[in-house]
C-alpha cells in the first residue's frame, strides 16, 4: 500500500459500540487519496475486512479525548491529519473535500451535524447544553450547516477537522 497522504485520527471510548460504523464509513470514501486510520483507545479495535486503509491501534488508557488525539497525531505518518470521532460517520466525499480544502488552507473543518432522527431526549439535552445558563452556550450539534468565516473556535468541530501536519505542529498540537 502507498505511503498515506492522510492520517485519520480517532480518539475512541466506544471501540465495540460506535467505532465499527465509523470505520465502515471510511471504507466507503470516494476519490480519497491513500490514507491510514489510527485509533487511540484503551482497547484494540477489531480488524476491518477489505478496508482500503491500514488500521493501526495506539494504546491510550487516558480517557481524555485531547490527549488521545495528540497521541494518535504523534503516530501519524501523513502530511494531512483528519480528526473524526468514533460516533461520527464520514460522508462518502468527506476525505476528498477535506484534502481539497487543505490545498488552500492550513485548517479546514465543518460542523458536527446532529444525527437525523436523533432520539427526543438527545435533542432536548443538546438544546439545554446550548444555553449559557445550563451549559456552555454552544450547541453540541449544529442543526443546519453554515458556510462562511470561522467566528469562534466552536465553529469547527474536532470531530470533523482537517489540518496540515506543519500547522498542527506549529500550534503545539
Amino acid at each position: 500500500m502507498a505511503e498515506p497522504r492522510v492520517s485519520v485520527l480517532i480518539a475512541s471510548d466506544r471501540v465495540a459500540d460506535s467505532l465499527p460504523d465509523c470505520l465502515a464509513s471510511l471504507t466507503a470514501q470516494t476519490t480519497a487519496p491513500s490514507f491510514e486510520v489510527i485509533v487511540a483507545s484503551s482497547s484494540e479495535p477489531a480488524p476491518v475486512a477489505e478496508a482500503p486503509f491500514v488500521l493501526r491501534w495506539v494504546e491510550a488508557p487516558d480517557r481524555n479525548p485531547a490527549r488521545r488525539r495528540n497521541r494518535a497525531a504523534h503516530e501519524a505518518r501523513a502530511g494531512f491529519l483528519a480528526f473524526l470521532d468514533d460516533d461520527a460517520a464520514a460522508e462518502p466525499g468527506w476525505m476528498a473535500a477535506g484534502v481539497a480544502a487543505l490545498t488552500r488552507f492550513g485548517i479546514a473543518g465543518g460542523p458536527d451535524l446532529g444525527p437525523s432522527g436523533a432520539p427526543y431526549l438527545e435533542r432536548v439535552s443538546d438544546l439545554l447544553l446550548a444555553t449559557p445558563r445550563i451549559g456552555s452556550g454552544v450547541p453540541a450539534h449544529e442543526r443546519r450547516p453554515r458556510a462562511g468565516a470561522v467566528r469562534s473556535p466552536h465553529d469547527v468541530a474536532l470531530c470533523n477537522l482537517f489540518v496540515r501536519r506543519d500547522v498542527f505542529e506549529s500550534l503545539g498540537g
